[in-house]
């Protein structure tokens, strides 16, 4: 880590729940301080603890050292899929080495290209695959739209088209997973037997559905609602999640994301919001101290009905909901949501 680093008296501190080397990093650059204590927690389940290093204003250096065994695979399933043949694309070396082997393992035929635009080539010429296998890297989604429609207009039976994609997903992916005709999307890393599962499912009769594109009997019940929400979350991914969620439930809903508190208090300023869903811990500035500068808003305001406000918050505890609720706060939700 070659960021700020750490004084001597403060690395005691590092591996406990909910603290930090120096609590005033929470405000500059975000973080919970969990990731050392969770780490931690997993070395020593193998027999092991995490060891620090450091320098303050130079860096530090974490490690750890395991002993383990090697697992020959001499016992994995060989599947039914011998000599199928399967399309691969994919531009990542890391990712083709994990597949091929364990692709040479279930002995299938397999034709790799390194975009969407030599797959649609390959398919358009006449070759015949069971399944296309497509990484998808965040780029070239309308590339990806293309070839899904293509297979499908090419083929009386379309070809299964599997994805694997990062577990943060981007809208124009979610889309494609939510509408267009996949077989199925898989998160990486990549795992032997759910893979496997996959492309043996696909070969038999059985109908397959987006993970991602499922509705159900809440979203047609809400579905002509259109709240307008605001979400303060400095991390990405919760964002993406959180608003995710809320598209489901709310198709029609506008969500309006912030990454910290000052953020959200500058937003409440220019509009109001229907709810508010309020990150604890942000930079710049928390979640409670931004409820109470907006509830102090509203009062000046004469607002007759305060907006409800959610606090979103990774500590569980009993203390962390009173403190919430004594900001104006309305509610308490524990992440994961």
């Amino acid at each position: 880590d070659t960021g700020i680093g750490i004084k001597p008296e403060q690395i005691n501190q590092l591996f406990q729940s909910f603290t930090q080397a120096d609590s005033s990093t929470t405000r500059k650059f975000g973080g919970t301080g969990l990731g050392l204590a969770i780490s931690n927690m997993l070395a020593h389940k193998m027999n092991s603890n995490i060891l620090v290093d450091s320098t303050y204003g130079i860096g530090s250096t974490f490690q750890f050292a395991i002993t383990t065994t090697f697992d020959t695979a001499t016992h994995l399933p060989k599947g039914t899929i011998q000599h199928k043949k399967l399309l691969l694309v994919n531009n990542d070396a890391s990712i083709h080495e994990v597949l091929d082997q364990y692709l040479h393992y279930w002995q299938v035929d397999v034709t790799s290209c390194l975009t969407v635009n030599e797959a649609a080539t390959m398919l358009q010429s006449g070759s015949h695959y069971d399944w296309i296998l497509l990484n998808y890297d965040g780029n070239d989604v309308d590339g990806v739209q293309k070839l899904v429609r293509n297979t499908a207009s090419l083929y009386t039976k379309p070809i299964p088209i599997i994805v694997l994609h990062d577990v943060v997903i981007d809208e124009a992916l979610y889309e494609l997973c939510s509408y267009e005709l996949l077989y199925c999307n898989l998160l990486k890393p990549i795992k032997f037997a759910q893979l496997l599962q996959v492309l043996e499912n696909a070969t038999s009769l059985k109908t397959e559905v987006s993970q991602l594109g499922s509705t159900s009997k809440m979203q047609e019940k809400y579905e002509k609602q259109a709240p307008v929400i605001l979400v303060a979350e400095d991390v990405e991914m919760n964002m993406l999640l959180i608003t995710t969620v809320l598209k489901n439930l709310f198709p029609a809903a506008v969500v309006v994301g912030v990454a910290n508190g000052f953020e959200a208090v500058e937003a409440f300023k220019k509009q109001r919001f229907n709810c508010i869903l309020m990150d604890v811990q942000m930079p710049e500035m928390d979640g409670l101290e931004a409820t109470a500068c907006i509830r102090k808003i509203e009062c000046l305001n004469n607002d007759v009905t305060p907006t409800p406000i959610v606090a979103l918050t990774a500590g569980a505890t009993s203390d962390e909901k009173e403190k919430c609720i004594a900001a104006g706060m309305n509610d308490f939700l524990t992440k994961p949501i």
